[in-house]
């Protein structure tokens, strides 16, 4: 019997709601979230049990942040107090949960609430997507002009890669800005708002993207003659993934917050020039 999972998740970044309630079913049928990465995160065997889940975000804290900063364990610490238990961190967010329920609500604040969600997307989210979504329609324009001289197969598989891109993180900005529009007069009366989320169109786009690398990687069947356009998903991988690991590799290891955004940026404009690059050879 394995006592280690790693499956895929689809959040939206402060879908609070929605992964705390993942992270209760997982708990119910025996398995405690331990480690979390951009896309599969890893849950470790337990007993089933009724457990309480929080995600929290510590104003002032950055997805750039070690993760043995100063600020981030000392909120553990607090929470702990209260009986609540760190069990990761992802990004901005941490991860609380409780066996009791007796234990004091983390967020009491409705108002505070909204403004420490807010404070992590203008640090994480939304300049990720104002970078995101021009590069992706300049590549898809790119592709659509004959900018890069690709096979057709390779050019109509990068051309939706490119456009689906840009279109969930449109939607996720947009889907983001609405939520909090409404969270603030909500927040002004008291009330409480559920968290964004477009993790089922995540999900959507995920089974796509496995897809097209698929047929990248049968390409050079499908049109011989041509090197493997396997490359190209390669490359688009790293972009969206690989860069994320390291960041938070960078965090794990206590690399300082301007050091380890500057090491990410550069690393994802080293790889975009080079996918630029290489698009041409194909």
């Amino acid at each position: 019997m394995k006592n280690i999972l790693i499956r895929p998740e689809a959040f939206s970044p402060f879908d609070y709601d929605g992964i705390a309630e993942r992270l209760e079913e997982m708990a119910a049928r025996g398995w405690m979230v331990e480690k979390t990465c951009p896309i599969f995160w890893t849950y470790r065997r337990t007993d089933p049990a009724r457990l309480a889940f929080h995600v929290s975000y510590l104003p002032g804290t950055s997805p750039y942040d070690p993760s043995s900063s100063p600020g981030r364990a000392e909120y553990a610490d607090l929470c702990g107090h209260t009986g609540w238990r760190h069990a990761a961190s992802w990004g901005s967010a941490e991860i609380f949960y409780s066996a009791g329920n007796d234990s004091a609500p983390i967020d009491t604040d409705p108002a505070l609430r909204v403004w420490s969600v807010h404070n992590a997307a203008m640090k994480s989210l939304l300049p990720f997507c104002a970078v995101a979504v021009p590069c992706m329609v300049f590549c898809l324009l790119a592709v659509l002009r004959g900018a890069v001289s690709v096979p057709p197969l390779t050019a109509a598989l990068c051309a939706a890669v490119f456009a689906q891109t840009a279109v969930y993180y449109t939607l996720e900005t947009l889907t983001y800005l609405t939520w909090y529009r409404r969270a603030v007069k909500a927040a002004g009366k008291g009330e409480w708002t559920r968290s964004p989320s477009l993790s089922r169109l995540l999900r959507v786009l995920s089974a796509l993207s496995l897809t097209e690398t698929l047929i990248f990687s049968l390409a050079p069947i499908i049109t011989a003659g041509t090197l493997t356009p396997a490359l190209c998903a390669a490359l688009i991988a790293v972009l969206f993934v690989g860069t994320d690991l390291m960041r938070e590799r960078l965090c794990i290891i206590g690399t300082s917050r301007p050091r380890t955004r500057a090491a990410t940026a550069l690393a994802t404009l080293t790889i975009f020039t080079a996918a630029s690059l290489l698009l041409n050879l194909i």
